[in-house]
């Protein structure tokens, strides 16, 4: 779908620029629709790349739009671009204090891919350094140049208080992080997202989802979301505090690291598929590293204000691929499946250099789960091993990779890469051929969720996705359409701040609406009183409230239903 990059003329580059300066707003068609919100969204369709001739059509658009401080001109404008184009940053995209929005138009065809560019002097930037809060939605963010380096951090989040929201993207090739944060009392949302490809093609440890450097964090939620190979750990949060952490619903395969859950105070890690997690072993350094778990966890007794004995952490509903019993065991520690027996035998060929495997939950997990804060529940407990996905990436080159990093370390040049076909960073970016993780309807693992859904991403599944959406669960869908009642997705969504919200009564009855965040705890009370029966809507106003996710649950009867909804500011 898009051609192999060239190189840049210095020429035809400098020219282009010259253009897009001058024909601005010949390539942004500026349209202004009305909504709900108080004040009318403004809309700027960015035109793609004319690549090579012309670059930083994006920059261009943001960086003329705003006042010489940085600061938005209009706090309510997203930037849309357009499907099958492809966007190419001369410089790393920047916010001052402002909500930045970019988003794919609706439509069919490619979402609009994002990349580096090469300048004149062959260096290159990351995409996204902000010091506000940050919305994406429906890109391909890909972070190799047109020259084929290899850029480092896609989101680089150092706003103090910033929320970022990742809604349904595409993260492709990464050397270290696909999000970084760099200051302090953050929320990161990442929904029906995918990423593959993370970590340098040298061996090298790095290859994160969300890395909070030791930072100070609010909330972290990751949902619906597909992550493969991987070179890294999954979590890295450096030794920092984070309030709640919520890994709800993906599908996590051929991750080498471990997830590093540190010092978070509430942690829900349910309905998940690990496959192939934590393959790598621990490698021997001045100190003997032989307590590191594919669950790591930190205590937060020398906190002043905090203990682990005030700490919730919910294991339930996943399946880990290996029975419970066996994955706390040294003896088995954490190798999967079919392909334990010719990674293991890679491992135990160099007994000086590497302990043999990781643990399931390390010695501080443990600890936290005799003090009765850490949980496992309702997970998988039979070897559902050799998960049979529709099409996942031959497990043969992580096998080649592992061999390399251990009987030919010293020959970095020629690293088979662990990257799923590695030949799109050079030929450019498409969805062609990424895999599906879908998987057969009669595995235990299908009715294994909460409500008796499918377990990890539930976008492999739109029907399952569609119920689960609504609130239903998949035992009760027939009995809640017999007997009536309805509970509408609010309008709009995402909405600020305010938004309406509609449901349909059989028969007079008392009724609850409330409004949660996602800690479970009640920010509003929208209806508390008996109603008749018929249509009924309420306008939730949420102006005192943080941009983030919020539930609304109706209860009326015996009939209990919740929705979603997202505020963004």
């Amino acid at each position: 779908m898009f051609s192999k990059p060239t190189t840049i003329n210095s020429e035809n580059y400098k020219e282009g620029r010259k253009r897009l300066f001058t024909s601005l707003f010949l390539i942004c068609a500026i349209t202004v629709a009305s909504s709900s919100v108080t004040k009318a969204q403004r809309t700027v369709v960015v035109e793609p790349d004319d690549f090579p001739s012309q670059v930083g059509s994006l920059n261009i658009a943001i960086e003329s739009d705003t006042t010489s401080s940085g600061d938005r001109v209009d706090e309510n404008t997203i930037y849309i671009l357009k499907r099958d184009g492809v966007y190419w940053l001369d410089g790393t995209i920047s916010n001052q204090g402002y909500h930045l929005r970019i988003e794919a138009e609706d439509g069919d065809g490619h979402p609009p891919v994002i990349r580096p560019a090469v300048d004149l002097t062959g260096s290159s930037s990351k995409l996204f350094q902000t010091y506000g809060d940050l919305t994406l939605r429906g890109l391909y963010l890909n972070h190799i140049t047109d020259q084929g380096g290899l850029e480092k951090n896609v989101i680089r989040s150092s706003g103090e208080n910033s929320r970022v929201v990742i809604d349904h993207c595409w993260f492709e090739f990464e050397e270290q992080s696909w999000i970084r944060v760099d200051n302090s009392n953050q929320s990161i949302f990442v929904t029906n997202t995918q990423g593959r490809n993370n970590g340098r093609n040298d061996g090298g440890g790095n290859g994160r989802i969300l890395d909070t450097r030791g930072i100070e964090v609010d909330t972290l939620l990751i949902e619906n979301s597909t992550f493969y190979n991987h070179q890294g750990n999954g979590l890295r949060t450096g030794g920092g505090v984070v309030k709640y952490l919520k890994i709800n619903h993906n599908t996590f395969v051929d991750i080498k690291g471990s997830f590093e859950f540190g010092k978070v105070l509430k942690v829900d890690f349910t309905n998940n598929l690990w496959t192939n997690i934590g393959f790598d072993g621990i490698a021997y350094s001045t100190v003997e590293r032989t307590d590191v778990g594919i669950f790591q966890f930190a205590s937060v007794n020398e906190i002043e204000g905090l203990s682990d004995e005030d700490r919730v952490i919910n294991i339930s509903n996943n399946n880990f691929e290996r029975p419970i019993d066996e994955l706390v065991d040294d003896e088995y520690g954490a190798l999967f499946g079919p392909y334990r027996t010719e990674l293991q035998s890679i491992l135990d060929s160099h007994p000086d250099s590497v302990v043999n495997n990781r643990k399931f939950i390390d010695s501080t997990g443990l600890a936290l789960q005799e003090l009765g804060v850490l949980t496992l529940s309702d997970n998988i407990i039979e070897d559902e091993t050799d998960l049979e996905y529709t099409d996942r990436p031959d497990f043969q080159t992580i096998v080649d990779f592992m061999d390399h990093k251990y009987n030919h370390p010293e020959d970095v040049d020629n690293y088979p890469l662990m990257w799923d076909n590695p030949d799109s960073r050079v030929e450019g970016s498409s969805l062609a051929d990424w895999r599906d993780f879908s998987y057969s309807t009669s595995a235990e693992s299908y009715t294994a969720a909460d409500g008796g859904f499918p377990l990890g991403d539930l976008n492999w599944f739109p029907d399952m996705m569609e119920l689960w959406n609504s609130g239903a669960t998949v035992a009760n869908e027939e009995n809640e359409l017999i007997n009536g009642f309805t509970l509408d997705q609010n309008y709009p969504n995402p909405f600020n701040p305010s938004t309406n919200i509609s449901f349909t009564l059989p028969e007079a009855n008392q009724v609850q609406l409330k409004v949660y965040n996602l800690l479970g705890q009640e920010v509003a009370v929208l209806l508390n009183s008996r109603l008749t029966a018929g249509s009924h809507s309420v306008t939730f106003k949420a102006s005192g409230l943080s941009s983030g996710m919020y539930l609304y649950r109706i209860e009326s009867g015996s009939f209990v239903q919740q929705r979603k909804m997202m505020l963004i500011k």
